[in-house]
């Protein structure tokens, strides 16, 4: 992680497209960014920021496999690329535990079986 043009430490844009990548390449999905003006009271000036995971051959169709969510500006974070990043790790995260259930459900193979 660098240092910004506008000399704020932290992630980059750089940083986010190369996670974007290792989290896809990890669950085997394809991952995209959204934004969307935020509706409500008092959002009036927040955008609403997605990061998505889609199956291959599946993207913008239906409901992702999984998302998370920030609103911006925040005060959690100096940089928009910082909470993307944030969000990144949370949907790595996401994803994992929703491998970990499936192979769960799966039955043991016995002797000689492939799955």
């Amino acid at each position: 992680m660098a240092t910004s043009r506008n000399g704020e430490h932290g992630p980059s844009w750089g940083d986010v497209r190369l996670m974007m990548q290792e989290v896809g390449a990890a669950g085997d999905v394809r991952i995209d960014i959204h934004c969307s003006s935020a509706a409500g009271v008092n959002r009036s000036e927040s955008l609403v920021w997605s990061v998505r995971a889609w199956k291959w051959g599946c993207w913008g169709e239906g409901t992702p496999v999984a998302f998370e969510t920030g609103l911006w500006p925040s005060s959690a974070y100096a940089t928009v690329p910082a909470m993307l990043y944030q969000l990144l790790h949370k949907l790595d995260a996401k994803l994992e535990q929703m491998a970990q259930v499936k192979r769960g459900e799966r039955p043991i193979p016995m002797f000689g079986q492939e799955d």
